[in-house]
């Protein structure tokens, strides 16, 4: 099965709540696909931010069990695509793993924009709505080239 990892700084907010939509994408296009996530400077063990989870249940998802994890080699030997929130994100796996430079995307590039996505940590649940929008949108239109990175 296709592993894909969305990589985020500290892995509470933006790439869980990005692991929740791409599932739910890929569920919706009946795609077996693996989703996980990671933070380029995360403290491994720490849940979920209280506003991303309470916006992953509106969503129809749950990052109760959520745990962070700091991005490894490992973890991303094992993807076969990483979007990044950032081009920072993007550019510091770069210069760790250069050898990955053939996986590893923001989502505003799979997309087809030029685009970061803004971190909403210490932000309104507001800020957290606004940014599971945004991060709905540009996976829904990278679809394409994840799907197509993918084969699936």
């Amino acid at each position: 099965m296709a592993r894909i990892l969305f990589v985020c700084s500290g892995n509470t907010c933006r790439s869980p709540l990005a692991a929740v939509l791409g599932r739910a994408v890929a569920a919706d296009q009946a795609v077996g696909l693996e989703v996980a996530s990671a933070g380029i400077s995360a403290v491994d063990g720490a849940p979920a931010s209280g506003h991303a989870q309470t916006v992953a249940v509106a969503l129809g998802g749950s990052l109760a069990d959520h745990r962070s994890a700091r991005v490894s080699g490992g973890s991303l030997a094992a993807a076969d695509l990483v979007l990044t929130m950032t081009a920072a994100h993007r550019d510091a796996l770069l210069a760790g793993w250069p050898a990955m430079a053939d996986r590893v995307l923001t989502l505003g590039e799979a997309a087809g924009f030029d685009q970061d996505v803004a971190d909403p940590y210490g932000g309104s649940y507001e800020d957290y709505e606004r940014t599971a929008a945004e991060l709905g949108r540009l996976i829904r239109a990278a679809w394409p080239t994840i799907s197509g990175r993918l084969g699936a």
